[in-house]
């Protein structure tokens, strides 16, 4: 009886959970795929699309893909997988993972963790791979944004990073 009762419990928190949760979706063409400062694409147009899952209290999922051009031979597209949890009004945090997927060449394919904190605009983020590229090297990356809005939906962002 006890089992029953708490797997009923599980099915209503999942369906509640659902409930209030939100699909999304984006597609995007650029000029240049530039990541951390680094051409993706040789400089040429990248096509980019996205579908993310959000709920209410913060968790989400989602993939994000991408033409690449990495000179021939080498992986033609790259699809990142990501999950996380964040939150907070004025003070801002989240965590979450990200792994790198590039069809065809899965010695490219890495895991990357991060971390970030914020207060109302202002961000900090750090991110860490144990295996970065497929190299089994370690990498680190530093950020500070900036997400300010104006009036008439208008809105100045700014982004600087290190790589280590």
């Amino acid at each position: 009886m006890k089992s029953t009762q708490g797997l009923a419990a599980l099915v209503l928190l999942a369906t509640t959970t659902a409930a209030h949760a939100e699909f999304s979706g984006t597609v995007t063409a650029t000029t240049d795929y530039d990541w951390r400062g680094v051409t993706q694409t040789a400089q040429d147009p990248a096509l980019q699309g996205s579908l993310d899952y959000a709920t209410d209290f913060g968790l989400y999922a989602g993939a994000w893909a991408s033409n690449v051009d990495f000179g021939s031979g080498d992986p033609n597209v790259e699809i990142d997988f990501y999950v996380g949890w964040g939150g907070g009004e004025t003070l801002l945090w989240d965590v979450g993972a990200i792994y790198y997927v590039y069809p065809g060449e899965s010695d490219f394919n890495f895991p990357e963790i991060y971390g970030s904190l914020g207060w109302e605009f202002i961000e900090g983020k750090i991110s860490y791979s144990w295996d970065f590229a497929g190299t089994s090297e370690t990498a680190f990356y530093y950020e500070a944004n900036v997400d300010y809005g104006l009036p008439a939906n208008f809105g100045v962002i700014g982004h600087i990073g290190y790589s280590d």
